[in-house]
């Protein structure tokens, strides 16, 4: 899971350089996508039989004050300036974030597929 990850954050920011944003750009842009392949992770972790779908509509109160202040520190260092100068970021517009947020959520896609094949086969066992 860490090298998928890595991979995908790897790729937006060298997609960003490629584009040319500045580099204070391309860093929150990485970091967008680092929270949220984070928070995809730990509710891929949940469940080893599950999908990710399954999993994010079972109720988990650990999961929902993790992912929430999470995202919530998130929007606060990408949007009060003296958070964005300490982090050294640029702010970032709310599509570039949505697309951050898919590619961090597409990092465990190989997962996903993994676990429906090994419950298929019977090799994992029910939650």
């Amino acid at each position: 899971q860490g090298i998928g990850i890595l991979a995908i954050v790897f790729a937006i920011y060298f997609f960003g350089l490629r584009m040319d944003y500045s580099e204070m750009e391309v860093r929150a842009l990485a970091f967008t996508t680092l929270i949220a392949a984070n928070i995809a992770v730990i509710f891929s972790n949940r469940s080893w039989t599950r999908n990710i779908f399954q999993i994010i509509m079972t109720p988990n109160a650990a999961a929902k004050y993790v992912v929430g202040g999470a995202t919530f520190f998130l929007i606060l260092i990408l949007n009060v300036p003296f958070l964005l100068k300490l982090f050294q970021f640029e702010r970032i517009s709310f599509y570039e974030a949505l697309v951050c947020v898919a590619a961090g959520f597409s990092s465990i896609i190989w997962f996903e597929l993994y676990k429906v094949f090994k419950t298929q086969s019977g090799k994992l066992s029910k939650d």
